[in-house]
């Protein structure tokens, strides 16, 4: 059961980390590894806040202490410790935290179980495809536009055409119609 278990938690395509009630890291998953460039091995048994960035983590406990039945904080930048000068953005991250609960009985905590899913990609798309709708409306305003004012412009124009057509070649005002 418990390789059965194990196999679960590697075969999510989400990060996964579990942290005891000192916020030291239990568990740490393949995919967390893979997209978040910290190795299980670097990770388990140290503290939330020596693998994570601060306000990532101050962000987590405010979470935590606000519903301590579980909370999600939405497109959170997950930004690795002590890498400042980095010229990549850092992930972006559904994450959910949940409390992890004792198998001697319900209400002991003894944990909490934090998944971490990367949005980057899909954050990326959205802000594409707003952008996109945006240039689509400015079209549509601007062939509005240009329907509004070439209307006028049209009859404006046939108009001047049947005046010249009518009017005395010598005479000046002929000149100006032409123009």
């Amino acid at each position: 059961m418990r390789e059965f278990n194990e196999n679960i938690l590697e075969s999510l395509d989400d990060g996964l980390v579990v942290f005891d009630e000192d916020e030291r890291v239990v568990r740490w998953n393949r995919a967390l590894e893979h997209f978040y460039g910290v190795g299980r091995g670097e990770a388990i048994g140290r503290p939330l806040a020596s693998v994570f960035d601060t306000d990532f983590v101050n962000a987590l406990r405010v979470a935590r202490s606000e519903n301590p039945r579980g909370a999600t904080l939405f497109k959170v930048p997950l930004a690795r410790r002590g890498r400042n000068g980095d010229d990549a953005s850092p992930p972006l991250v559904n994450a959910t935290v949940v409390p992890l609960q004792s198998p001697a009985g319900p209400g002991a905590i003894v944990g909490s179980i934090l998944l971490l899913e990367n949005v980057t990609e899909r954050v990326r798309l959205e802000e594409q495809l707003q952008i996109s709708e945006k240039m689509a409306s400015i079209g549509l305003l601007a062939a509005g536009v240009a329907h509004e004012v070439n209307t006028p412009l049209t009859g404006i124009s046939s108009y001047t055409q049947m005046l010249l057509e009518n009017a005395d070649p010598s005479d000046p005002r002929s000149i100006l119609l032409a123009k």
